[in-house]
């Protein structure tokens, strides 16, 4: 074959072979296969957190991390299968053991050497809910002598307080709202610190309990892998700058009504 006729063999030919590696259906196998090895998007999700996730009577999972997982999963054109973990606990002991493929967790720093993370999906703020009687009406107001701050036992708030508190007493709890309502309730704490949706669902349910004025501290939720699997955290912020713009991750805050949340910056 002459050299002008074989180079314009080759060139359709390359043409239809980098249209095919480049085409929709290619590219969503490729994903799937990187994010998603075993054929499933295994979603990690943390119960005791219901900024991401509820649990009904049922055992039924929803919330934002459950609709955004199945987003993810029909972008990959997978299925999904949700991991749930009763809490932080559980879901740490669970890192490095091949039980998910990713998690909706909030960053955190305390992990990136077993975590890879993505950009941040949301963004929730933390509130103090005080007492009934408190004469508390700041977060600037809490840091003091005397005073003591209820967390849930290894939250991101409770996290975020170790760090920066100097005075205040941090009393940990575990048990969930329950806990949380005892302690406003019968005075062991003089405040309870979490995620603003539950503050305000706190002062609802303690008689003279208020939420004081303004957030302490911003949490940035995102979706984790392993840190074997980092090379796929580009796909997983790919599914995130999408769902951001396509007003996947507003429609799924509104859903559920969370307050002091957003879509992630």
């Amino acid at each position: 074959m002459p050299k002008q006729r074989l180079y314009g063999f080759i060139g359709p030919a390359l043409l239809a072979a980098a249209l095919v590696c480049t085409s929709p259906t290619n590219a969503q196998q490729q994903a799937a296969s990187r994010v998603a090895p075993k054929g499933e998007l295994r979603a990690a999700v943390i119960i005791s957190n219901p900024v991401l996730v509820t649990r009904s009577p049922e055992g039924q999972l929803s919330g934002v991390s459950v609709d955004l997982a199945n987003a993810f999963g029909a972008k990959l054109g997978v299925t999904v299968r949700v991991v749930p973990y009763e809490n932080t606990v559980r879901y740490n002991q669970s890192i490095g053991k091949d039980e998910w493929d990713v998690s909706f967790a909030p960053r955190d720093l305390s992990r990136t050497g077993q975590l890879a993370f993505s950009d941040p999906f949301m963004e929730a703020d933390n509130s103090y809910v005080g007492r009934p009687g408190t004469m508390l009406k700041a977060p600037d107001d809490v840091d003091r002598p005397g005073i003591k701050v209820a967390v849930a036992q290894g939250s991101a708030a409770d996290s975020y307080l170790t760090r920066t508190l100097r005075h205040a007493q941090i009393v940990r709890l575990t048990g969930g709202l329950l806990t949380a309502r005892e302690a406003l309730s019968f005075g062991r704490a003089d405040v309870y610190a979490d995620y603003t949706h539950i503050a305000y669902r706190l002062e609802a349910e303690v008689a003279g309990a208020v939420v004081l004025v303004g957030p302490f501290n911003l949490v940035r939720m995102t979706i984790g892998m392993p840190k074997s699997n980092a090379a796929a955290l580009p796909f997983v912020n790919d599914f995130i700058h999408d769902a951001k713009r396509d007003g996947v991750i507003t429609e799924a805050i509104k859903r559920v009504g969370l307050r002091g949340a957003r879509p992630g910056r």
